[in-house]
């Protein structure tokens, strides 16, 4: 592949490739990423008499920690903080208001953490009916969606039978709404628009439904042969939805906020490609942002579309082994922010890269 070595290495931690998050705040960017910290096993050399006692240090040998990166428009660091989070749990999603929240789930309890530079501000337990959390916010709003555990009582007429709940929440964590509503099936995708109602896309065995959440609730069906992997809101009003055929070819369609279909297009290229995100321009155009990968490597892939979404250009960036962009965000110089991973011997960092328009390379 053509290749472009620009990739700026920031910190190395062992993570998933979704754990990390990068933030846009008025003046730069703040980069959070949540990890499990390994500390010393209280188990090693020990006789446990009962099997709570070693749980109880089983348990403490691990706590999620936040790693926070203050990041400037020239995608250096200056300033960073850990704080740790909560014992035990999994983070499940991460994001920024006027401070930082995230999803941790601890013994069946789903815990929304408030947290700043410095210390966690407070907990709260949303619900203990409800699995698999997601949380996303915009505009002032965060957005909470998780699946409803089914309870197996036939017996019970009340007893649930699945399905997602969504909360909405302002700024200091009060309730907005909350809505439950009744279907099978993975969150594979959502984002908020501009107008700030949450489009959220729901896969099962039969189909893929794209759900607007706001004042009230809309939904269409997406093509069951394609598989989503991001919707993205447009300055426009409208949004984007990222996808792959069975065989691996990219299709983009872009719609209204009213669900209508603008333009969608088939994109073919010589390796399988894959698009995690994307800004939209002023005059129109895309920057989307992903991977592309061949038999020997995988590589971060940029693309630059028109208003019809047809490719103008692409650029491939990274060395051997896996690389890829999972966000792009604009900086106050109308340049872009791509974030993403490379994976080295095991070993993954983050990387940050800025480009232009033309997808070049901004030292």
């Amino acid at each position: 592949m053509n290749r472009a070595l620009f990739l700026i290495p920031l910190l190395f931690y062992t993570l998933q490739a979704n754990s990390s998050r990068l933030i846009k705040t008025n003046n730069d960017f703040v980069l959070i990423e949540t990890k499990t910290k390994q500390a010393k096993d209280a188990t090693k050399g020990v006789t446990f008499t009962n099997g709570f006692d070693y749980l109880s240090a089983l348990h403490g040998s691990n706590s999620l920690q936040a790693n926070i990166l203050h990041i400037n428009e020239s995608a250096k660091i200056y300033k960073t903080n850990s704080i740790e989070l909560h014992t035990l749990g999994e983070s499940q999603a991460i994001n920024g208001l006027k401070n930082y929240v995230s999803l941790v789930e601890q013994n069946s309890h789903i815990n929304l953490v408030e947290f700043d530079d410095k210390k966690v501000i407070k907990t709260i337990n949303l619900a203990d009916d409800i699995t698999k959390p997601k949380l996303i916010s915009s505009q002032g709003i965060l957005y909470i969606i998780s699946k409803i555990k089914k309870q197996n009582n036939s017996s019970d007429p009340f007893a649930s039978n699945g399905g997602f709940r969504v909360y909405a929440k302002d700024v200091t964590l009060r309730d907005l709404w909350k809505r439950d509503f009744g279907i099978d099936g993975e969150i594979v995708a959502m984002s908020i628009l501009k107008n700030a109602e949450l489009v959220v896309a729901i896969k099962n065995k039969k189909t893929t439904l794209i759900y607007t959440l706001g004042s009230k609730t809309d939904k269409f069906s997406f093509e069951q042969n394609k598989t989503i992997s991001a919707i993205v809101a447009l300055n426009s009003g409208g949004f984007l939805i990222l996808a792959n055929d069975k065989n691996g070819v990219l299709e983009v369609a872009k719609y209204s906020s009213k669900n209508k279909l603008i333009t969608k297009n088939t994109i073919e290229t010589t390796y399988k490609s894959t698009l995690y995100n994307a800004k939209e321009l002023n005059d129109g155009k895309i920057i989307a942002v992903g991977k592309v990968e061949d038999k020997n490597d995988t590589d971060a892939l940029a693309m630059l579309l028109d208003e019809e979404l047809n490719i103008i250009k692409q650029e491939h960036y990274g060395e051997a082994e896996f690389d890829s962009f999972y966000q792009v965000e604009q900086t106050n110089d109308n340049n872009f922010l791509c974030f993403g991973v490379k994976t080295k011997n095991t070993k993954t960092s983050n990387y940050l890269l800025k480009i232009d328009t033309k997808l070049k390379n901004q030292k």
